[in-house]
């Protein structure tokens, strides 16, 4: 394909050449960090999940001025604490879980993801037994979710949250048959730990449909991390599961600018395996956001009604301003700093509205058979 490059700022460049040891090198220039703004290069690394492996990184620049070596070291060691917690809270996964997979956590053996909870998939039948584990074992309800999510969150002092699940869904809608969930899960080292995650059939749809409707924007650690399981990826499998749950459009339009974004970085399709149709990008950023015809259109296709009446205020937002991770609150938002000053600030409308959204919900046990 002959594409014309697209308009990419400097900080956004120096930001995807810093990342080419999660996937592999791309076409774009070298940038000297002497070029680029480092307070604008923390702001995307923060939207978009990345500050503490961006951190590491600059550390690694001689030419640092002090200051910015000091700022850079203080996020650092903040992201070391949270990873010694996420530690200990796999151990305590370990110790009290003997089934299950974790998903949507790990990126690839290079990105140290420091996310805002670990999902993990287990048993329904075992679902509230676990939760009474953990609870006599110093964790406390973080959430208590309707029974219809099916779902327990549960934190204590010194650990990350545990986002029990034995249903994955969005909207509350699935995506992808449970048998799929559980079918020869493999095994990673994350953390120190080696850990259970889903075959890349079902890790593969699973990211794709909470991009399109949890967030909706490709990260660009996820996206790296994406492109490296592809090859392993059966399409009459992922073609299958998005046809039986409805959302084959969506999921092909996904792929399709994931495609254009591998051309465009690297020169190259992404696969051969599936039709897909050029995309002119005028810019390109991270994180990059789905286009609202693009969202208006997987809303439509798996028939989402009344749910989005309790996400009105976001998709609002949303479809208005066309950027949403802020409004979602970064992970590592804390950490980023300005002479003592919180750069990305949790929007106190959106706790409210949350905590309004899960008391409706919570209406919904009255159905419970």
């Amino acid at each position: 394909m002959d594409y014309r490059f697209p308009k990419v700022d400097k900080e956004t460049n120096f930001y995807i050449k810093l990342t080419e040891d999660l996937y592999k090198k791309t076409l774009f220039p070298h940038v000297e960090i002497d070029e680029i703004n480092i307070d604008k290069l923390l702001l995307i690394a923060v939207k978009d999940n990345a500050l503490y492996y961006v951190a590491r990184k600059l550390l690694e620049y001689r030419s640092l001025d002090s200051i910015t070596r000091k700022r850079l070291e203080a996020m650092v060691a903040k992201g070391d604490l949270e990873l010694f917690k996420i530690k200990k809270t796999i151990e305590d996964i370990k110790k009290y879980i003997n089934n299950y997979v974790i998903f949507k956590t790990y990126k690839g053996k290079n990105f140290p993801r420091i996310g805002n909870d670990i999902d993990v998939f287990v048993k329904y039948q075992d679902l509230y037994s676990l939760k009474d584990k953990f609870l006599a074992n110093g964790y406390y309800l973080f959430v208590d979710f309707p029974k219809i999510e099916k779902a327990v969150l549960i934190t204590k002092e010194g650990r990350k949250k545990i986002h029990l699940q034995s249903k994955i869904h969005w909207c509350w809608k699935e995506y992808l048959d449970e048998e799929l969930i559980w079918q020869n899960p493999r095994y990673v080292t994350y953390n120190g730990h080696t850990i259970p995650i889903n075959n890349v059939n079902a890790d593969f749809l699973i990211h794709i449909a909470h991009m399109n409707y949890e967030h909706p924007y490709f990260k660009l650690s996820e996206l790296l991390y994406l492109f490296s399981i592809v090859p392993a990826l059966d399409f009459d499998i992922l073609l299958a599961q998005t046809k039986k749950y409805k959302w084959q459009n969506t999921f092909l339009r996904t792929l399709n600018l994931m495609n254009n974004i591998h051309q465009i970085l690297y020169g190259e399709p992404l696969t051969n395996k599936v039709n897909f149709k050029k995309i002119e990008f005028t810019r390109l950023s991270f994180p990059l956001m789905f286009s609202r015809k693009h969202m208006i259109k997987a809303t439509l296709e798996k028939k989402i009604t009344y749910y989005l009446l309790a996400r009105m205020f976001k998709i609002s937002r949303v479809l208005l301003t066309g950027e949403t991770c802020s409004y979602t609150v970064p992970p590592e938002r804390k950490y980023l700093t300005k002479d003592g000053k919180f750069l990305i600030r949790e929007s106190a409308i959106r706790k409210a509205i949350n905590l309004m959204r899960f008391r409706i919900f919570k209406l919904f046990d009255i159905f419970e058979r």
